[in-house]
């Protein structure tokens, strides 16, 4: 269907951004239990002190192993109205929307997050400032709107109000948390059909588990995402400058979604591999 797509207004930069970053990260640590058995406070105490250690300089030396990230890591670089797929190495393995995109008005809003949907065609990414939720075809670039009315906030019919981590389940349902309606929908065939919550304000943030055992962590109020070893109580990898946006390369601006791609051989992303528990 034809889509009115919003003017993007000037950036807002959020404020209050090391406690509550550290907050946001805590409580994504213990709500989604990313450990599996490790003892949810002492994860939560590991990710803290790894945050709290690093450093502004740290955007001189960049923090990097790669034994840290197996795979590739697809970021919702929310600031710069970009999806990337990095590696361990740094590079950008696919990237969202392209010069080419931009050239021919195809454009992402406030892009909060990215995830591989079923089968590994498509992105679904929720526009979260700009309420509406679009599937991007990961070859073709196609943009599909999915459910909102660009740049109206709302609650009803085909509305919504800061969408938050959309999810397309395998039967081909989207699922997502309607931020600032305080409610999680069901959608199918632009039609909710099923409603958890009434209206209200939650915004959580991302935590989520490798399969090595790390934790990856959208450190977004500080324009970086980076992953901690448990062990270690050490960040050992990281994207992005702490609190320096930027669109150059290694730069981030306000990330606010991943999610997990396995890499097969010469480094090619294996998006239908990709699984959410």
């Amino acid at each position: 269907m034809p889509v009115t797509r919003p003017r993007r207004p000037p950036r807002r930069r959020r404020t209050g951004r090391p406690i509550v970053a550290a907050g946001v990260i805590i409580a994504g640590v213990l709500a989604l239990g990313v450990l599996h058995g490790t003892h949810a406070t002492r994860a939560a105490a590991t990710v803290t002190t790894a945050l709290a250690r690093s450093r502004p300089a740290a955007r001189v030396a960049a923090v990097h192993s790669a034994a840290a990230l197996p795979g590739a890591l697809l970021i919702a670089d929310r600031g710069n109205d970009r999806m990337l797929l990095v590696d361990a190495q740094h590079g950008v393995l696919w990237r969202f929307p392209t010069a080419r995109d931009l050239a021919r008005g195809t454009h992402l809003y406030f892009n909060d997050d990215g995830f591989v949907e079923p089968g590994g065609k498509a992105i679904v990414a929720n526009e979260e400032e700009a309420h509406t939720i679009i599937s991007v075809n990961i070859e073709t670039h196609v943009v599909t709107h999915l459910y909102g009315t660009p740049g109206v906030r709302g609650s009803g019919p085909n509305e919504l109000n800061t969408p938050d981590d959309a999810y397309v389940l395998p039967d081909g349902t989207l699922t997502v948390a309607d931020a600032y309606n305080c409610r999680i929908l069901f959608i199918r065939n632009h039609e909710i059909v099923r409603q958890l919550g009434r209206t209200g304000a939650c915004h959580p943030s991302l935590a989520m588990m490798l399969p090595n055992g790390d934790i990856a962590i959208n450190d977004d109020y500080r324009d970086r995402v980076v992953i901690v070893d448990p062990k270690k109580g050490a960040i050992v990898w990281q994207y992005g400058h702490v609190g320096t946006p930027g669109t150059g390369p290694g730069f981030l601006n306000t990330p606010d979604g991943m999610d997990f791609v396995p890499l097969g051989p010469n480094r090619t992303p294996l998006w239908s591999l990709v699984h959410h528990p």
